[in-house]
C-alpha cells in the first residue's frame, strides 16, 4: 500500500497595490502605444509634432518715402537785384541868400522890442549923408542910385556897421514932381521895366534889397509891382514898402509872390522941424512897445540928424534895441 502524498499548504498574500505589475503584464499596453503612434503619424504630418524652429525675420527696410510724406523744397522767387545802399550824405547847411549874405548880423534880444531905422535919399546930399555914417547905432541906408560918388560912400557904409538898401525912384501921381534918374513908370514893358530896375540895381553892391522913392502912382500898380517884385526874387532880394500912400499894394505883392518884405510904421520927418521929429520918435517907442517891433523911415535932414543923436542912446534904457531892416522882415 501506497504512502498518501502530503498536501501542499498554499498561503495566499495579498499584493502590493503601489509596487509596479510584473513585466509580463506591461507588455500588452506598449505595444499598443506604438501601433497608436503609428497610425496617428501616417495622418499627422511630421512638422506638426516637430514644428521647425522659427527663423530669426530680418527687418524689412521700407523706403522712407512710403512712410514719410515726400519733402517738398520750395523753389525761391527769382532774385530781384537790389541797389545797395547809397549812404545818407551828411545834411547841408542851408544856402544863404543874397539878401542874408549882405545883412548885418544881429543876435535879438528877447527881452527888449526891435526898430530899425531907415535912412532914405541918401548920397545925394553928401555932407548930411556923412553925418547919418556917424551915428553910435546900426542904422539902415538907402541910397539913390544915382548919387555922385554912391559906390565910394556905401562901402563907407557898410565898413561902419549899417546896412545897405537902394532906394528906386518910381513914379509918383503928381507928375510934375521931379523923382529923378531912371524912374520906374507904370507905362513901361515888361522889357523896359527889367531894363531899368537893372540899371538901378548895377550902381553899388552889397544891398539886402530896395524901397521905394516916391511911386504913389507905381506902388497901387500890381502889374507893374509883380514885374518888380519877380526880378527882385529872381536876384535874392527883399523889399520895404515905403508907404508913399496909404493904398500902396507892394507890400501884399511882394508877400503873394514869396520875397521877403515888410512895410514902414512911422515917417520921422515929414515935418522936418525938431519937435515935430522928437514927436515921431515917441510915437515910434510907443508902437514899438505895443507891437513888439516897428520900422520908421527918416532922411538925412538937420534936425532928424540931432533927434536922432538924442534918441539913440537912450534907446536901450528904454527897452529898445535899434536893429537892421533885414532881421525884422517877413517870410512866407
Amino acid at each position: 500500500m501506497k504512502s498518501p502524498r502530503p498536501k501542499l499548504r498554499i498561503h495566499k498574500t495579498q499584493r502590493d497595490l503601489s509596487s509596479p505589475p510584473p513585466a509580463s503584464g506591461r507588455v500588452p499596453y506598449v505595444l499598443i502605444a506604438v501601433i497608436l503612434m503609428l497610425v496617428v503619424t501616417r495622418i499627422v504630418p511630421m512638422d506638426w509634432w516637430f514644428p521647425a524652429p522659427k527663423a530669426t525675420s530680418t527687418p524689412v527696410t521700407v523706403p522712407i518715402e512710403r512712410v514719410l510724406p515726400p519733402v517738398i523744397t520750395p523753389v525761391p522767387p527769382p532774385e530781384v537785384p537790389v541797389a545797395a545802399a547809397e549812404p545818407v550824405p551828411a545834411a547841408k547847411p542851408l544856402e544863404k541868400k543874397l539878401w542874408q549874405l549882405n545883412a548885418v548880423p544881429v543876435v535879438l534880444d528877447p527881452g527888449k522890442v526891435h526898430v530899425a531905422i531907415v535912412i532914405d535919399d541918401m548920397g545925394v546930399n553928401v555932407a548930411k549923408s556923412r553925418e547919418m555914417l556917424d551915428m553910435p547905432s546900426v542904422l539902415t541906408l538907402s541910397f539913390l542910385p544915382y548919387a555922385s560918388n554912391v559906390g565910394e560912400m556905401t562901402e563907407a557904409a557898410r565898413a561902419r556897421g549899417h546896412e545897405l538898401m537902394v532906394h528906386i525912384p518910381m513914379e509918383p501921381m503928381d507928375g510934375t514932381l521931379n523923382s529923378g534918374e531912371n524912374v520906374l513908370m507904370t507905362s513901361m514893358t515888361p522889357q523896359q521895366l527889367r531894363d531899368t530896375v537893372e540899371i538901378n540895381l548895377g550902381k553899388f553892391s552889397g544891398y539886402v534889397g530896395i524901397n521905394n522913392h516916391m511911386g504913389s502912382r507905381f506902388t497901387q500898380d500890381e502889374a507893374a509891382l509883380a514885374e518888380l517884385v519877380s526880378i527882385l526874387k529872381e536876384r535874392e532880394l527883399t523889399l520895404l514898402d515905403s508907404k508913399t500912400i496909404a493904398s500902396s499894394r507892394a507890400f501884399v505883392i511882394a508877400q503873394g509872390l514869396g520875397i521877403p518884405a515888410a512895410e514902414r510904421d512911422v515917417f520921422l520927418d515929414d515935418d522936418p522941424s525938431l519937435p515935430a521929429v522928437r514927436h515921431q520918435l515917441s510915437l515910434l517907442e510907443k508902437l514899438a512897445l505895443s507891437k513888439g517891433t516897428a520900422i520908421a523911415i527918416g532922411h538925412p535932414k538937420a534936425d532928424t540928424i540931432v533927434a536922432l543923436k538924442e534918441w539913440l542912446p537912450q534907446a536901450e534904457a528904454k527897452g529898445i534895441q535899434i536893429v537892421p531892416f533885414s532881421s525884422l522882415v517877413r517870410q512866407n
